[in-house]
């Protein structure tokens, strides 16, 4: 096979070969996000938490209730519906299920709840 720089297997690739060689969808894999970058169920359980907050200092029967509550249900179903890509991800969803510390009935849910936690770089309080 004769060498030839422009389909890359000569002596010298050029940036412009070597980006022709990488299909398009396998490029973010070669170049992934940077670690400490939220991922879209972190910055979507953010939101949760702080709706959950304004629910929680809330009056039952007000109007403003039913719309958190709606919220709530709405950022549960799509956190729900994503993969999760790290394990901070997965902490995030256990915290959602867990309701901050209506789950820990046992010392192993406490304790899966505090680990979750830890991931999720939040307090390891139950029920904080």
């Amino acid at each position: 096979m004769p060498k030839d720089p422009a389909c890359g297997n000569g002596p010298a690739m050029s940036r412009r070969s070597f980006a022709a060689l990488i299909p398009v969808a396998g490029a973010t894999a070669l170049f992934p996000a940077p670690v400490n970058a939220a991922s879209e169920i972190e910055l979507l359980y953010l939101k949760w938490v702080k709706t959950r907050q304004r629910f929680n200092e809330r009056d039952l029967d007000d109007e403003e209730t039913d719309t958190l509550f709606r919220s709530l249900v709405e950022l549960e179903d799509r956190i729900s519906a994503l993969p999760c890509l790290q394990v901070k991800d997965l902490a995030c969803k256990v915290l959602i299920a867990d309701l901050d510390g209506a789950m820990a009935d046992t010392q192993f849910q406490i304790d899966l709840v505090c680990e979750a936690r830890r991931l999720s770089s939040r307090s390891s309080n139950i029920g904080e």
